[in-house]
């Protein structure tokens, strides 16, 4: 166990925002924003499953900010307890009583073996973090932090960071050949009934609250679209390369779709998002997805039937901003609503040639927009040149909301 150190923080930089609020809203964070007691279930018959409940129940009361007003065996809490405080709640499944009693009155289906959303169903070294109105008090919040088993739950803490995203939930798996966990899917959760409950389909982005965010300052699209959008909600995100070009062309694009996963995804955020070659992807997920492509205009088929939608032309040999740049090596990453569905993004990676494509850039601007030039080996854009590599950057004019265009 890692000790709950980002956990700790990202507690800390969103307190403000809680003590602002007047009804129970989300997301994961604000649990902490009034007082609130760190309950952890405790089983007799388990001596293993109980030292690492306890131990992570303990890890977390030392580390997070502010401090719980108690931490309590799940078998102690009172109606004083339910009346006056948050609970997060600390559990292997089947040794939580409270888990036991609550099923059919939580948004995510739990049992003893497994986690349900809607029709996923998700078992083995499985686990869940959520918050939801209490259903024994529904002006206050439970908090479930659990999972199917010991060695689940003590890697929750490797996908620690999802703890602050503008998100309600996030279910993590650890499969044997992994050394780390993997978040599954997350989202936040209708909040229009009586309790609360799981979207159908994709997370709507306009009910998402940004503002929760502590990268909330990335402005541009950009960024917003690489840390806001695509690694909390990893099951609404396909990552696309191209395969219309030859084979050189093909291999290099896939490598660089592979690199920019591994690199902005899968480290640090432990998120899972699907890679799929423009061949294998159909009109559905096409419109339920948030979309980053990788590929020329015509190396990569989904990127070429989008050509009219983007805000940035390309024309021959040039990739044309507010100047015109060529090079094989010139290069472009920029985001933009997706065309096929306006309430989604797509995030693109493109150039004049395939040799301007680059996994490794890191979209370090608050803008929508970067032209630059591809070095040889890509260094000029990875180890610290990258204001050298930059031709052009900017924003597009928003005035139409789902149509961004050049300013």
């Amino acid at each position: 166990m890692k000790g709950f150190s980002k956990i700790s923080i990202l507690f800390l930089i969103c307190l403000p925002f809680a003590f602002c609020q007047s009804k129970l809203k989300g997301p994961l964070d604000d649990v902490v924003g009034s007082p609130y007691i760190i309950v952890y279930s405790s089983p007799s018959g388990d001596a293993e499953d109980a030292k690492a409940i306890r131990e992570f129940a303990e890890a977390l009361k030392n580390n997070a900010s502010p401090s719980p007003s108690a931490l309590k065996e799940e078998a102690g809490i009172g109606s004083e307890d339910i009346r006056n405080f948050n609970i997060v709640l600390i559990t292997i499944f089947r040794h939580s009583s409270l888990i036991n009693k609550l099923r059919d009155s939580l948004p995510i289906k739990i049992e003893d073996d497994a986690i349900a959303c809607g029709k996923r169903t998700y078992r083995g070294n499985v686990g869940v973090a959520f918050i939801c109105p209490n259903p024994l008090n529904p002006s206050k919040y439970l908090a479930v932090f659990g999972a199917t088993n010991r060695l689940a739950l003590n890697h929750l803490d490797d996908v620690e960071a999802y703890f602050g995203f503008p998100i309600d939930y996030f279910i993590f798996s650890l499969k044997s050949e992994q050394t780390s966990a993997l978040v599954e899917e997350a989202g936040i959760f209708n909040k229009e009934g009586e309790k609360w409950s799981l979207y159908p389909g994709a997370i709507p982005l306009d009910k998402v609250r940004w503002d929760w965010n502590p990268k909330r300052l990335y402005k541009g699209a950009l960024r917003r679209v690489t840390y806001n959008i695509i690694p909390p909600f990893p099951q609404d995100a396909l990552i696309i390369y191209g395969t219309q070009g030859d084979k050189e062309e093909n291999e290099y694009v896939k490598e660089q779709a592979l690199k920019w996963r591994d690199k902005f995804i899968t480290t640090p955020w432990g998120a899972k998002v699907d890679v799929k070659a423009d061949r294998d992807v159909g009109n559905y997920e096409l419109k339920n997805k948030n979309l980053v492509i990788f590929g020329t205009i015509k190396g990569n088929a989904i990127l070429s039937a989008m050509k009219e939608n983007l805000p940035i032309r390309f024309q021959g040999r040039f990739i044309v901003g507010k100047l015109p740049h060529t090079g094989e090596r010139t290069g472009i990453a920029m985001a933009f609503p997706n065309p096929f569905n306006k309430e989604k993004f797509v995030l693109v990676y493109s150039g004049v040639t395939y040799l301007g494509i680059n996994g490794d850039f890191p979209t370090l601007s608050h803008t929508d927009y970067e032209i630059y030039r591809n070095s040889p080996d890509g260094a000029g854009i990875y180890f610290g040149r990258h204001e050298e590599c930059i031709l052009e950057i900017g924003w597009f004019d928003k005035s139409d909301s789902k149509n961004w265009k050049l300013k």
